[in-house]
């Protein structure tokens, strides 16, 4: 069993020894005795420190360990006072979680260390350490291992950082996944048994092939292909209205809107020109103008689906969905994201407008259907993910699903994200809840990994 606890830098730092000593009550509780010469094996992270402990306090009521500077060296820890989790086996004394966030951000001050779009993000999830127990540092792959942005007297400062617990991977880039550094840096984790997540971006062919063969989710997906030109002739001759999205994008950037009225082709975009909307009465006509834009760019056709709208604009819905340990998911959060004036997609980046599931759903349905759509897009939404993260190499543990409500409240899988945007909707105090998520799956793959050894 864990038991949340407080190390203190000790004012006894003479010799190069490591040196511990814990208060009375928190020995009890670890159910360690005290023998001559007594010796630990401290573990923070994947770092290890044999250490002699020292006489107990006598503070029966403190869950603290004191530790000398020599210990603090040996496990890379900042030499400051933190609040970790701590759990006995056998001879080891493990405290963590250490979980350390591998992304990448523009050079800065030292003294005014920002991460770009994670920076509140971080900046909550240490909030919530301080609250639960554990340590975090934000590092590169050009700082790893070894170095790393920890939190430590009211600001982010850079320093040693013990190799990690677990590896939250926010690489915001595919082709740095795709280097030899990164390629490297992976081999490095799985040999030191590092667990890290999510492994890499997917493609949305990739993340469809892999739902898709799940029989039980086909009606709950458009109809999907890549682009080439007969296979869009033959989608606007199906379905009349067709998306057109890049395989890597993000955010509702580069997507294109067809919908056919007769022998007119209408075409609206997102990103490439302010042309938009515009009409067409020729296929040929179209595809020559489509195909300027795609550039020989790799794009997926999607069909349109006949989904419900608020108020009279598009509108779908966002659930964030968490690894609780290693086999289960959960619906973490859930938002209504409503697209803005004369836009065809909700996106945020795209002027998109956020609102309760409960009030949008209740004006598109009577109440109970309502609860009964709201229930079916999570249902949805665990099915999706577990067979996502069953069937795909690497740990995946964070999720993004972008769901759409037909006319009859039934739901559609639209999109799901492979690194969902950790941008706040909106300012509050409150710590997010996908924040929490972050930290207890980390924290339980911590348990399991410290009882293992």
């Amino acid at each position: 069993m864990a038991h949340q606890i407080t190390v203190i830098p000790s004012s006894s730092n003479k010799g190069t020894s490591s040196f511990i000593a814990i208060s009375e009550g928190l020995m009890k509780k670890l159910n360690i005795s005290m023998s001559p010469g007594k010796k630990l094996i401290l573990r923070a992270g994947t770092e290890t420190a044999v250490v002699h402990l020292a006489p107990p306090s006598n503070e029966t009521s403190n869950n603290i360990i004191w530790m000398n500077k020599a210990c603090f060296q040996q496990l890379r820890l900042p030499y400051s006072s933190f609040s970790f989790q701590a759990a006995v086996k056998n001879d080891y004394l493990c405290i963590g979680p250490v979980i350390a966030i591998l992304t990448e951000w523009k050079a800065f001050e030292e003294e005014a260390a920002h991460f770009g779009t994670l920076h509140t993000f971080c900046t909550e999830l240490q909030e919530y350490i301080e609250q639960c127990g554990g340590f975090i540092y934000l590092t590169s792959m050009s700082l790893y291992p070894g170095e790393g942005y920890y939190f430590s007297t009211g600001k982010w400062q850079k320093g040693p950082v013990p190799r990690p617990d677990i590896i939250y991977n926010r690489i915001h880039s595919r082709i740095k996944e795709k280097t030899t550094v990164f390629k490297d840096l992976a081999k490095q984790w799985q040999a030191d048994g590092i667990p890290y997540f999510n492994d890499r971006y997917l493609s949305k062919w990739e993340i469809h092939q892999i739902i898709n063969k799940k029989e039980n989710l086909h009606p709950f997906l458009p109809t999907t292909d890549i682009y080439t030109a007969p296979v869009l002739e033959e989608f606007l001759h199906q379905y009349q209205d067709v998306y057109l999205k890049p395989i890597h994008g993000s955010q509702g950037r580069n997507i294109i809107h067809i919908y056919r009225n007769g022998h007119n082709y209408h075409l609206e975009q997102t990103t490439f020109s302010n042309d938009s909307p515009l009409t067409f009465h020729s296929f040929s006509k179209l595809l020559l103008k489509i195909e300027t834009w795609l550039q020989n760019k790799p794009y997926i056709l999607q069909q349109g689906l006949p989904l419900a709208s608020f108020n009279g604009r598009k509108v779908d819905f966002r659930l964030l969905c968490h690894k609780v340990n290693a086999d289960n998911w959960k619906v973490t959060s859930s938002i209504a994201r409503i697209s803005g004036d004369h836009q065809f997609v909700s996106n945020l980046a795209q002027g998109g407008l956020l609102e309760r599931p409960a009030k949008v759903l209740e004006d598109m349905f009577p109440k109970e259907k309502a609860r009964q759509a709201q229930q079916l897009m999570s249902e949805l939404a665990l099915e999706a993910a577990a067979v996502l993260s069953e069937r795909t190499d690497g740990l995946m543990a964070e999720l993004g699903m972008d769901i759409g409500v037909d006319l009859n409240g039934s739901p559609f899988l639209i999109e799901i994200n492979i690194k969902p945007s950790k941008l706040r909707d909106e300012p509050s105090p409150a710590i997010r809840p996908s924040v929490k998520a972050i930290y207890h799956y980390c924290e339980n793959r911590w348990n399991e990994r410290s009882y293992e050894r």
